[in-house]
């Protein structure tokens, strides 16, 4: 069994050497510091499984380097060392997280029990991730219907550290699929990464996939952890891999080859264990032909390419994300809705929903806000007296558009109910008040 990892931070240098030695004999893998600043970086830069930390530092809290822990990983367990005028410090830390305290002296003993008890609490949490792997998520519905064939291969590949490529349209749950890919694994005790390539400017992807180094270029005022090290032992998820820039795409493929990089701005080589799970809506292998998408960064990702059918082609599991989206919103809003009447769920399975997943639940949100009683009867995939299938194929406009449309008219309906008082319209939409009035403003609704 590999050894635990073991950050230690004591100003004292005779308690630290006391503990060095100690936890050495214990068997650790140890890191010691003797100042706070320093045991910030060192949890910025790796994963500890336990930190023993002074409360009482001359330069940064015992309590801010806990939350630094338990901010970059939360499953490490904290030991905070404490004198007797600081114990209602270190019990309150224990409600921030903290698993244990130390009150000075302690003896050899004390501080072995505390350490074990670290440790069984590691493994404990260990045991229930591994035995919630058999449990399936409540979330990813059609394991038994549509997406049937896609869990057999989930199945297939999670045990694997294969590279897997997700294909299918935008909203169709691909993004599900790589949690479920990840939750099966045996990394799933460990963190799942997710970088949403179409939603940052190419200059900073590479800042947060790899991170930088302080004065790597304007602006980087600290040292900065990138997703690959904070996926360290885990899966980074790259959603929309089609949509990533040529500079960025030799970068990618060469982590994969060597599974290290450097920091922006950096010299030291960094190791990591990490699977690369990818998503797009597009075709891959068009792009390569296109010269849009190297070929070698395809193979290298497209080991197991995975297809997850649009809602359209598995409409068998419509009724099954009606209830779980009916009962998730109903939760969220405070509604009393806890049921769908049957014609309403046969409008939605004759409806081809071109935003697949991600448009049903829009429109269910919409539904169950603006549903007075326990049954919701109205599809609203109705806007006035026409559908919403029909406006779509009528007037042929974006599905942006659309939804936009849609929010637009629950705003106008739940104002109408509550008599234009926002702070109740808001409550009945789920949303703050300051929401609700920048989308009003932004829709044009007086």
């Amino acid at each position: 069994m590999a050894k635990r990892s073991l950050l230690i931070v004591e100003d004292d240098p005779t308690l630290l050497s006391f503990l060095s030695q100690l936890c050495a004999e214990m068997n650790f893998s140890i890191t010691k510091v003797d100042r706070g600043d320093d045991a910030i970086k060192q949890l910025n830069t790796k994963s500890f499984d336990i930190v023993l930390s002074d409360i009482n530092l001359p330069d940064v809290s015992g309590i801010e380097i806990l939350k630094t822990a338990l901010e970059v990983n939360p499953s490490t367990q904290v030991i905070l060392i404490t004198a007797y005028a600081s114990v209602n410090l270190a019990v309150d830390a224990m409600k921030v997280g903290a698993c244990d305290f130390l009150q000075k002296p302690f003896t050899a003993d004390a501080l072995e029990a505390s350490l074990t008890r670290a440790e069984e609490k590691i493994s404990l949490k260990h045991q229930i991730t591994v035995l919630n792997r058999a449990i399936p998520d409540p979330s990813f519905i059609g394991l038994n219907g549509g997406l049937k064939d896609v869990s057999l291969i989930i199945d297939k590949v999670a045990a694997s550290n294969a590279n897997v490529v997700i294909y299918g349209e935008s909203g169709s749950g691909k993004e599900l699929v790589a949690r479920e890919i990840h939750r099966r694994s045996a990394r799933t005790a460990t963190r799942m990464v997710t970088l949403h390539i179409a939603a940052i400017p190419d200059t900073l992807i590479e800042s947060e996939l790899f991170g930088h180094e302080k004065g790597a270029f304007t602006g980087a005022d600290v040292r900065r952890v990138g997703l690959l090290e904070l996926a360290d032992g885990g899966t980074l998820f790259l959603d929309e891999i089609g949509d990533l820039s040529e500079m960025v795409q030799v970068k990618i493929l060469r982590f994969i080859q060597e599974r290290s990089f450097r920091r922006l701005g950096g010299n030291d080589e960094i190791e990591v264990d990490v699977r690369v799970l990818a998503a797009t809506h597009r075709d891959l292998a068009k792009r390569v032909k296109e010269g849009l998408f190297r070929e070698d960064l395809f193979y290298r990702l497209n080991v197991v390419p995975i297809d997850v059918p649009p809602l359209r082609e598995r409409k068998e599991d419509i009724p099954s994300l009606v209830d779980y989206f009916v009962q998730r919103c109903a939760l969220d809003m405070k509604s009393e809705v806890k049921k769908v009447s049957s014609h309403v769920v046969d409008s939605y399975v004759k409806y081809d929903w071109p935003g697949n997943v991600r448009e049903l639940e829009n429109v269910v949100s919409r539904a169950v806000a603006l549903t007075q009683g326990n049954e919701l009867n109205r599809s609203y995939v109705e806007t006035g007296e026409k559908g919403v299938a029909s406006d779509v194929q009528e007037e042929a406009y974006s599905l942006p558009e659309h939804l936009e449309s849609i929010e637009r008219q629950a705003i106008i309906k739940a104002l109408e109910l509550d008599d234009g008082v926002k702070a109740r319209a808001a409550k009945r939409l789920g949303i703050k008040r300051t929401t609700l009035i920048e989308k009003m403003g932004r829709f044009g609704i007086k």
